[in-house]
């Protein structure tokens, strides 16, 4: 794969919800020399006032506010659209409290020239666990890059034309597999997805921790009823979505797991249980 930098416009994108200003100052003043512009969308924070100093800071910073929580797929297609607008060929999407490390754009910008690449993604260091996250950890010493199936949003490189070719982010998704619909709908479209094997991105998936069920260990997200409803309830609207390159049973194996280790390692349990319960009722309503 071309190895030709790009020339064009380069952009990041955060999406904000009540962040904690510190940590997204941090993020800030790690991805802004990197970039040519820096998008905020912020849905409804409550410490908006705070948001606009930060931004303020920099005119290279630009803030679009929700009236309300449009959701993370409707604030990531504005983030898009504003991108598409500005004649930007690439942005690099990240969470609020992530944090890049120097010189991740340029590593991206290494195979920015195939067309087939719609997104890129790197080696991704989580804050609460002790390691790289998942599938970062077996691509160490593999390569300069792999081909991958999907990634997740923070620290994603993601083509504008491929996005638009395929209409976007899924907005009835809300929250929780965005990121994996996109993946598997733009490799449903002929578009590659890469990892490279770069350590780019310090993280913090959830509240992850590690527990220990029946003496085997397993990574809890400790994330609250809400998100577990928006996690169960798209996982299996993601499977029946995809039927056709991906495998459904896995992906309801994955919910029934999620579950379990929910009900037996997190508190909350009734409240979960009912959470999780209306995320699969309603899964057949999409």
């Amino acid at each position: 794969m071309s190895e030709n930098a790009v020339n064009s416009p380069v952009y990041a994108g955060i999406i904000t919800y009540n962040p904690d200003p510190d940590r997204l100052k941090l993020n800030l003043d790690a991805i802004l020399p990197q970039v040519d512009r820096v998008v905020i969308v912020d849905n409804h924070s409550a410490n908006i006032e705070e948001i606009i100093a930060l931004t303020e800071a920099d005119e290279r910073v630009v803030l679009v506010r929700n009236r309300k929580n449009s959701g993370v797929a409707k604030a990531l297609n504005q983030i898009m659209e504003f991108a598409e607008r500005n004649h930007a060929e690439w942005v690099l999407t990240l969470d609020q409290d992530s944090v890049v490390s120097d010189g991740l754009v340029e590593q991206y910008k290494k195979y920015s020239r195939s067309p087939k690449i719609a997104m890129m993604s790197c080696l991704i260091r989580d804050r609460n666990v002790d390691g790289l996250v998942d599938g970062s950890q077996k691509s160490v010493g593999k390569g300069k890059y792999e081909i991958v199936k999907q990634c997740i949003t923070s620290g994603c490189f993601t083509r504008v034309k491929a996005w638009k070719d395929v209409g976007g982010y899924d907005e009835k998704m809300f929250i929780d597999y965005v990121d994996f619909d996109l993946c598997s709908t733009l490799r449903e479209r002929g578009y590659v997805i890469i990892r490279v094997n770069y350590e780019g991105l310090l993280h913090e998936l959830g509240n992850r921790k590690v527990v220990r069920v029946f003496g085997v260990k397993h990574i809890a997200m400790n994330h609250s009823p809400m998100r577990k409803y928006y996690i169960v309830r798209n996982i299996l609207y993601y499977g029946r979505k995809h039927r056709k390159s991906v495998n459904r049973l896995h992906e309801a194996r994955v919910v029934l797991g999620f579950i379990a280790l929910t009900l037996l390692s997190e508190p909350n349990k009734v409240k979960n249980a009912k959470a999780m319960l209306r995320g699969i009722n309603d899964s057949r309503k999409m």
